[in-house]
């Protein structure tokens, strides 16, 4: 009897499901059991995750699954190595996600990045707050090769403690976010080529002392696709 390689057929994208698998350079389930403290990637890049000061999941919350990531705020974040998965360039790229905030709280929040102590060692972030911006407002920045910063902001803050579908998307030179399938006003132009740093990729954190309080689940980033290009109905199931 002829054996098939069925990995052979997934990195074709011919798999049930998602097309772009061969795209899908992480995909984060955060599926397991209560108190566990390591995850699996799901997508063929198949990164490994340290998980440092007390992160865990919980079965407590989830989006789907019946587990996710909570990170408390002090010190909880997961980090990969840098990888040529991560290296956008000037191409498309999505980034989306489930988040749930424990409280709107105060302060700026690290939610997850590349980089470890910002500045010209940063390739995109993600985070709650920063100057000028409403502490409880999300933000999404990109850094050119020449150290320069560029943004997108959400309309609103977010001042409720439900799950939350995140998007980030780079889609013919404009970066979009979407909150629950909702476009933001606030994009920006962001054709060129993204810097390249070979900075560890954190979940939990955009560099020391920025953390994020709350719950993650089913993180994916997709390296070369822009998922979404107008409204959507946020997902009903995990990511395939």
């Amino acid at each position: 009897m002829k054996e098939f390689n069925l990995s052979k057929i997934k990195a074709a994208g011919t798999t049930v499901g998602d097309v772009y698998v061969p795209q899908t350079k992480l995909l984060l389930p955060f599926d397991g059991t209560n108190g566990a403290t390591t995850t699996s990637d799901l997508s063929d890049s198949n990164h490994s995750f340290t998980f440092s000061g007390g992160v865990q999941l919980t079965t407590a919350q989830s989006k789907f699954g019946g587990s996710c990531i909570y990170f408390d705020g002090s010190d909880d974040y997961i980090y990969t190595s840098d990888s040529s998965s991560f290296t956008v360039g000037s191409s498309d790229f999505t980034f989306d996600f489930w988040l749930k905030r424990t409280s709107t709280g105060t302060a700026r929040e690290g939610i997850w990045g590349q980089s470890n102590s910002g500045g010209s060692t940063l390739s995109y972030f993600c985070q709650f707050g920063a100057s000028g911006v409403t502490d409880a407002k999300l933000r999404f920045g990109i850094c050119d090769t020449g150290s320069t910063f560029y943004y997108c902001v959400s309309n609103s803050a977010i001042t409720d403690t439900n799950w939350r579908h995140i998007a980030f998307v780079k889609h013919s030179g404009v970066l979009t976010m979407y909150i629950d399938g909702t476009a933001q006003t606030t994009t920006a132009s962001v054709a060129f080529t993204v810097k390249d740093v070979s900075e560890n990729f954190n979940i939990g954190r955009v560099w020391h002392g920025s953390y994020f309080n709350g719950y993650i689940d089913d993180f994916r980033f997709t390296n070369g696709v822009a998922r979404y290009t107008s409204a959507f109905t946020a997902p009903t199931t995990a990511h395939s």
